[in-house]
C-alpha cells in the first residue's frame, strides 16, 4: 500500500469514488495503489488534487 491508498482510507474515500473524481479507471487506481504501475503525470496530478495533496507527497 502506498501513500495514495493510505490517504484515501484516512479520508474514508472508496477507490470507486476517487477514481471517478480523478477521472481514472478503478482498476488503474488499484494498480497504482498496489505499486504495479506508475501513474501518468496527468493522473498523478488529478489524484493529488482530489486528495488535496501535492504530487510529491503521494508518489
Amino acid at each position: 500500500m502506498n501513500h495514495v491508498a493510505k490517504i484515501r482510507k484516512q479520508l474514508n474515500m472508496s477507490q470507486d469514488l476517487l477514481s471517478k473524481k480523478a477521472k481514472v479507471s478503478r482498476p488503474y487506481l488499484s494498480n497504482i495503489e498496489n505499486l504495479k504501475v506508475q501513474p501518468s503525470v496527468g493522473a498523478a496530478i488529478r489524484i493529488a488534487k482530489v486528495l488535496n495533496k501535492r504530487v510529491e507527497d503521494l508518489f
